[in-house]
C-alpha cells in the first residue's frame, strides 16, 4: 500500500505506471507538470535571495544550454504566461529542435510527446498563433487531470 508521500500532492493519484504512460503519455505530462509546479512553488516560498541554488536556479540561467529535459519543458510551460515569455518560447523551440535530453527521436513515449508538443507550440508561436498555443495547448498540458 502506498503512503501519502508516494501519491501526487494535488490529485492523490499515484504517478502513472509505465504501461499507463505508454497508453497516454499526455496524462503523464500533466501529472509531472503538477508535481513540478508544487516543487517550483515550494522553492519560491523559501526566504532566500531571489532564487536559491537549485535546479530551478539552473533553469533560470539555462538560456545558453542546448539541452531540453522534462523539467526544462515544464518550466517553460510555467513561465510562458509570465514576464519570461520570449525566453520560454525559445526554450520550447530548443525542445522542438533537440528533443528531450538530446534525443530528437526518443523511444520513451513521454519524451516523444514532449518533443511533439514542443514542435506544435513552436510552429504556433512562429506563425503568430500564440493565442491558440496559450489557450488550447499550454492550458491543456497544465491541466490537473
Amino acid at each position: 500500500m502506498e503512503s501519502a508521500r508516494d501519491v501526487h500532492p494535488c490529485t492523490f493519484y499515484p504517478h502513472p505506471s509505465e504501461e499507463e504512460s505508454q497508453r497516454n503519455p499526455t496524462q503523464t505530462i500533466q501529472y509531472e507538470y503538477q508535481t513540478f509546479l508544487q516543487n517550483y512553488k515550494a522553492e519560491l516560498r523559501k526566504k532566500y535571495d531571489a532564487y536559491p541554488p537549485s535546479e530551478f536556479k539552473q533553469l533560470m540561467d539555462s538560456s545558453s544550454q542546448d539541452c531540453c529535459s522534462r523539467t526544462f519543458f515544464y518550466f517553460s510551460l510555467r513561465r510562458i504566461d509570465k514576464i519570461e515569455r520570449p525566453e520560454s518560447i525559445r526554450r520550447i523551440a530548443r525542445c522542438a529542435q533537440n528533443g528531450v535530453n538530446g534525443y530528437p527521436n526518443p523511444v520513451n513515449p513521454v519524451d516523444a510527446a514532449i518533443h511533439c508538443y514542443s514542435i506544435l507550440l513552436s510552429n504556433l508561436y512562429a506563425s503568430e498563433r500564440s493565442e491558440l498555443a496559450d489557450v488550447v495547448v499550454c492550458d491543456f498540458l497544465r491541466e490537473d487531470y
